[in-house]
């Protein structure tokens, strides 16, 4: 019977603390701006600062994982021919199916409204 010996990592743990929180905020801020675009206008000072700072916390994302030792995702990943492509596909995949619930949506609140008394 074979066993395999359990491996450790050389080094204490390293966490890509900054990575994790620019990429979470920099995601997370242009739905601050949509939820504002709906109420304020798109162009709004304050909706157009939520896109701009989520444009600027990605692009810190991106210098921090290409400067960090482990980074969150190393950019060499997305970078991969065949693993950046499948990741755009992905991306695309996901907004071809939210335009498409979109337009249900859309489709629906029509409907419901045109058979209200």
């Amino acid at each position: 019977m074979a066993v395999v010996n359990e491996s450790h990592a050389h080094g204490g743990p390293s966490y890509d603390i900054s990575g994790a929180i620019t990429a979470t905020l920099g995601l997370v801020t242009p739905v601050y701006g949509i939820t504002k675009a709906g109420t304020e206008g798109w162009t709004n000072p304050v909706t157009l600062i939520y896109f701009v700072v989520a444009i600027v916390l990605l692009v810190a994302f991106v210098v921090i994982e290409a400067r960090t030792r482990n980074p969150l995702l190393p950019l060499c990943v997305v970078v991969d021919r065949n693993r950046g492509g499948s990741f755009r596909t992905i991306v695309l995949d996901r907004w071809q199916t939210l335009r498409h619930v979109r337009v249900v949506a859309l489709l629906l609140h029509r409907r419901c409204k045109d058979t209200q008394p």
